[in-house]
């Protein structure tokens, strides 16, 4: 004849890994069989109520990017205590520094000390935690956090040009670029090329200045646009057509006939212009 036997022991509270219990049962026989009785073997039961300790986060490098998914990670922990198992647990909090809404902001609990997050939004930066818990689900709190910026915005570039009057000047004329950043990466370069409208951008500089020939003429256009290090790349823009006119107009003078009576002769002077200006005036001089 078998019997089974249950009972429930309460330990003392706080106890945290370090007490040791042994139970002892011993079977009876019936005293009609002789009365004998058997000691079985001890079974020890350790307490367990430590959490696994708190990992560290690792940086995430490059903390600016374009990338709308991230993979972070944390240094792994041990279980010191009879659990023998350790699972990590990952908090994505965006825009603010802290672990209050993390149990609605985390992954899974998973052996792996690693975790992927998706659908990140741009211009927002994020705050990565981590805790653990063991076998016997004692959880330890969350971590410092390490923090990420998405970034997909482009840089913004405007073209100054001096001369006001850069549309027809006979001087010169300096395009001046300037970019500026709309993300968290800050790395701009402004390429850009000139001579006819459909270019290809393969020059980089903050500045370009034309000039033309002592009598020629001379149109550019001017193609710019900026890419941050992150690869974010901006439209091409283009300035209007730049023209520098340094020809100066050509004249002609008729006369009706060659030959003419008295002191007065009349003259038709004739003047255009090739370049962008008009013809201002005219002059001339009679040599006898």
């Amino acid at each position: 004849t078998s019997k089974t036997y249950t009972f429930t022991y309460t330990g003392r509270s706080g106890v945290n890994g370090t007490t040791w219990f042994t139970l002892k049962a011993n079977a009876v026989k019936d005293t009609s069989n002789n009365g004998n009785e058997v000691t079985w073997p001890s079974t020890a039961i350790e307490v367990d109520n430590s959490a696994p300790s708190v990992p560290n986060m690792n940086p995430i490098t490059p903390s600016c990017n374009s990338g709308t998914s991230i993979t972070v990670s944390s240094t792994t922990v041990s279980d010191v205590w009879c659990a023998d198992r350790v699972e990590y647990q990952f908090c994505m909090m965006s825009g603010v520094n802290s672990t209050t809404k993390c149990a609605s902001n985390s992954s899974i609990w998973s052996d792996t000390a690693s975790a992927t997050f998706n659908n990140l939004s741009n211009g927002t930066t994020y705050y990565f935690f981590v805790r653990t818990r063991d076998g016997l689900w004692n959880i330890s709190s969350w971590s410092s956090s390490v923090s990420y910026t998405v970034d997909t915005t482009a840089p913004t570039t405007t073209a100054t040009i001096s001369p006001s009057n850069w549309s027809c000047t006979s001087g010169n004329v300096t395009v001046s670029f300037s970019a500026w950043t709309n993300g968290c990466n800050s790395d701009n370069t402004t390429y850009y090329c000139t001579w006819a409208n459909n270019c290809t951008l393969n020059k980089t500089w903050n500045s370009v200045t034309f000039s033309a020939n002592i009598w020629g003429i001379r149109t550019w256009y001017v193609r710019y646009r900026s890419i941050d290090g992150l690869g974010n790349t901006e439209s091409i823009k283009s300035t209007w057509m730049i023209y520098i006119d340094r020809a100066g107009p050509t004249g002609t003078i008729g006369v009706a006939n060659s030959c003419y009576t008295g002191t007065t002769i009349p003259l038709k002077l004739n003047a255009s212009d090739v370049g962008c200006s008009t013809v201002s005036g005219m002059r001339f001089s009679c040599e006898s």
